[in-house]
């Protein structure tokens, strides 16, 4: 662990207090409700992201060719 850039460290420190606050979420509620719950908060960024991607990136790629 010693000689780690900060970025590391960075990393580190997100996935141990996102590992914490899923773990505590999945405990507080029923597996149906959790699951429900993570995929309202997951799917509309998923979506919005295929969207920028099929309808903005994708087109500016293919006139760059």
């Amino acid at each position: 662990m010693i000689g780690k850039s900060i970025g590391a460290w960075a990393v580190y420190i997100f996935f141990g207090i996102s590992g914490y606050l899923i773990t505590a979420s999945s405990f507080s509620n029923s597996v149906p409700q959790y699951l429900i719950k993570r995929i309202a908060r997951i799917f509309p960024a998923y979506l919005a992201i295929q969207f920028v991607t099929a309808f903005i990136f994708g087109p500016l790629v293919t006139l760059l060719k």
